[in-house]
This record gives C-alpha cells, sequence and structure tokens, in this order.
C-alpha cells in the first residue's frame, strides 16, 4: 500500500484508539479485520467484544486476541488481565502499519508466538 494511503489510515486509526483510550476502553483485538472504511473514506474500528474499560474487574488468566497482533507482554504473562492495558492496543497499531507497509507481517511464519 503507498505510503501516503498507509498515513493516512494509520491517522484515522490512532485518532480512533486514543478516543477509545480516553474513554478507559482497551479493545484487546485490534488487527485489519476489525477495521471497515466506510463510503467517504472514513476508518471505522469494530468489534468490541473483547473490549474492557481499564476499571473492569478482568477475571481469569485467559489469552484474547489475535497472536500476529498481540504484544509481548500479553505472552510473557501469559495472559494474566493486568497486562491488557493501552499499550497492548499501540503494539497491535504498530504491527497494522508495518503489515500495510510491507504487506507481511514483522516476523518469520515459523515463528512461535506461543
Amino acid at each position: 500500500m503507498p505510503e501516503q494511503e498507509v498515513a493516512s489510515l494509520m491517522h484515522m486509526l490512532v485518532s480512533g484508539v486514543l478516543h477509545i483510550h480516553a474513554s478507559n476502553v482497551v479493545h484487546r483485538d485490534l488487527k485489519p479485520e476489525n477495521c471497515l472504511i466506510d463510503k467517504e473514506n472514513r476508518l471505522k474500528i469494530i468489534d468490541f467484544g473483547l473490549a474492557k474499560t481499564e476499571e473492569s474487574d478482568l477475571i481469569g488468566d485467559a489469552m484474547v486476541g489475535t497472536p500476529y497482533y498481540m504484544a509481548p507482554e500479553v505472552f510473557e504473562e501469559h495472559g494474566d488481565q493486568s497486562c491488557y492495558k493501552p499499550p497492548v492496543d499501540i503494539y497491535a497499531l504498530g504491527i497494522m502499519m508495518y503489515e500495510l507497509i510491507s504487506g507481511h507481517f514483522p516476523f518469520n511464519e515459523g515463528d512461535d508466538l506461543e
């Protein structure tokens, strides 16, 4: 994807994520499949099924999200819910930007995500 288009999409995506975080919500599953573009080329973030407010009682130790977009601390903490803070969404944004610019993930297919 041309860098100018990536820059425009990332600007909208970062603005949306900042708005979500300002409301104390962490999406926890940001990925291209959860971003839509409407007829006016505006990006919309969707699928808040795994989202949580920072104040919510995050009980359990199950990892949630899509492995290729999950921050390293989620794996290091084995899904401990206390690691799901805004930086995990920011990490996913970086992966998405890399993918949009290069056309592939920043990691080799053989890399172990567990």
